[in-house]
């Protein structure tokens, strides 16, 4: 079963690499959001957390039209590098338990994407700011870890790491897979 309509891969074909990794991934992340938004209200998480997760795939889905469809990668990348690592992910952050929860993942997949994606100076300026945001976010949660949202017993904490390990390394085949070029 293709994940990605051919339809989709073979109409990016023309573009640059940028463009292509930035309509592959904001397509998956929409599925993977909306997947993840399903999947915690199962499992029974908070509100909140299904609330941002279905939020981030509907921004997902957001980027992936202005990308697709009006063809512009720029404006949609530089936001949603900024908003991700200082909005949503330190939500996520305290409502999935913190350093206990998958979120550390998103800014290793986020890390990864804006290598890709910027240039020397501007991923370096990202780097510092999504390592000046993990700090921050360890920081407070090593002074007030009453703060952070446990999961409801240890079995929901592995299934919900799990789900997110395998999400962020089935991204990363086939991002790999459909650009048929080394990333």
């Amino acid at each position: 079963m293709r994940i990605i309509p051919k339809v989709i891969i073979n109409q990016i074909k023309e573009y640059s690499l940028e463009v292509r990794i930035l309509t592959i991934t904001s397509f998956l992340g929409m599925i993977i959001c909306f997947a993840s938004g399903l999947f915690n209200l199962i499992v029974g998480l908070d509100k909140v957390t299904v609330i941002v997760t279905i939020s981030m795939g509907i921004a997902s889905m957001l980027i992936f039209y202005m990308v697709y469809y009006k063809h512009n990668y720029k404006d949609p990348t530089y936001i949603g590098l900024v908003i991700l690592p200082t909005l949503l992910y330190p939500i996520m952050w305290f409502y999935n338990s913190g350093s206990h929860g998958p979120i550390g993942y998103f800014y290793l997949f986020n890390a990864c994407v804006c290598a890709v994606l910027l240039s020397r100076y501007k991923y370096r300026a990202i780097i510092i700011l999504h390592v000046g945001v993990l700090l921050g976010l360890l920081y407070v949660e090593y002074k007030s870890t009453d703060l952070m949202v446990p999961y409801d017993s240890i079995k929901i904490r592995y299934i919900d790491m799990g789900f997110f390990v395998y999400d962020r390394i089935f991204n990363h085949l086939w991002i790999n897979y459909s650009n048929n070029e080394r990333i």
